[in-house]
């Protein structure tokens, strides 16, 4: 899936805040609701899902993440993240039935390039080894194991079909997408 992102706030960002989104990658784990720090976050959590960013103060947060429905008490995941001043995550929920389940937070940099797209490559699939990401003939990420995100690449915008390299897969897989100037994409 692909998600252009929108820079949180430069002076926001700059003072206390910390900005977190959401990704629900696990196919295992059903429809869930989160709460952080007790509250309830979000309902209805499904299967390919990002949020949008969200503030958030600084600092440690208990996150329980359980089947919709169920409550707090009934979570599947349950894990103290901590944030820092400023700092800018999408935190995925990973896992199968066999593995277990857990939280896994990735630092984010939305900094754009001025005039230019930028765009990260997410290893969220449990029963996927990525080999490579291309386009036009480049290399826009080599191997990646899953919990893995790639290094932000920036490129000129425009209309891009990617070709996604599996090991479980003698094709490529195609993905089409258009990058937008002065913005960051998560693939």
């Amino acid at each position: 899936a692909v998600k252009n992102t929108s820079t949180p706030n430069a002076s926001a960002s700059a003072g206390i805040q910390s900005f977190v989104r959401i990704t629900h990658p696990s196919p295992d784990m059903g429809t869930a609701d989160v709460f952080v720090d007790g509250k309830h976050l979000l309902s209805n959590f499904q299967f390919g899902t990002v949020t949008d960013y969200v503030s958030i103060a600084p600092g440690p947060h208990l996150v329980k993440v359980g089947l919709i429905g169920k409550g707090p008490n009934a979570a599947i995941i349950t894990q103290t993240l901590t944030v820092n001043s400023g700092n800018v995550y999408t935190v995925a929920a990973l896992g199968t039935q066999a593995l277990g389940f857990k939280l896994i937070a990735f630092n984010d940099s939305n900094l754009v390039t001025s005039g230019m797209a930028k765009i990260r490559v997410y290893n969220l699939s449990p029963d996927t080894h990525l080999n490579s990401v291309s386009a036009r003939n480049n290399t826009l990420c080599g191997a990646l194991s899953y919990q893995n995100a790639s290094v932000y690449v920036p490129m000129e915008a425009g209309a891009y079909d990617l070709a996604i390299n599996t090991a479980q897969d003698k094709v490529p897989v195609p993905f089409s997408t258009t990058l937008d100037q002065n913005t960051v994409t998560s693939i």
